[in-house]
């Protein structure tokens, strides 16, 4: 393991990314997740800043190259616990989005998201409406579907 001089660190206490990233989460005795106390991005997830790559990466994936588990680039790190929060290498897996999506379903965790999109679509001025639909220009498939949809909310 490579070692990394850290910011606000003492000079002469060089510390690894390991030493570092164990200090960043604590244990729930109950569920044995690893609850992570550090930084969060906009969706939830812990991040943290890799000196190696001069940026924030998930901790979560951290978490698993710590392990000895690297995951590829297009995978992603799926959280058998159901807790964004959680780094614990025995709760992650590798896997595909649509894998996500349906152990999502599966465990019940996505019911409701329609009624929820629904609300939100309903409660957009004319205005605001007309600015979501411009994601949409250009796109085919499911996106199409997704507008189509959005419209028939709309209408009612």
């Amino acid at each position: 393991m490579r070692y990394q001089l850290i910011q606000g660190d003492n000079r002469e206490t060089l510390k690894t990314i390991a030493d570092r990233f164990h200090t960043k989460y604590t244990i729930d005795p109950q569920t044995d997740c690893w609850n992570w106390k550090g930084s969060q991005d906009a969706e939830g997830y812990g991040v943290f800043w890799d000196n190696r790559v001069k940026n924030n990466v998930r901790a979560h994936r951290l978490s698993m190259e710590l392990n000895g588990t690297p995951i590829p680039k297009h995978l992603h790190t799926l959280h058998q616990c159901d807790n964004k929060r959680c780094v614990n290498p025995a709760h992650l897996t590798a896997g595909t989005s649509q894998q996500n999506t349906q152990e999502a379903k599966e465990r019940g965790l996505l019911k409701g998201m329609s009624q929820k999109r629904r609300d939100y679509i309903r409660s957009l001025s004319e205005e605001e409406f007309k600015e979501w639909c411009k994601r949409f220009e250009g796109k085919t498939g499911r996106a199409t579907a997704n507008l189509i949809t959005a419209l028939k909310w709309r209408a009612l």
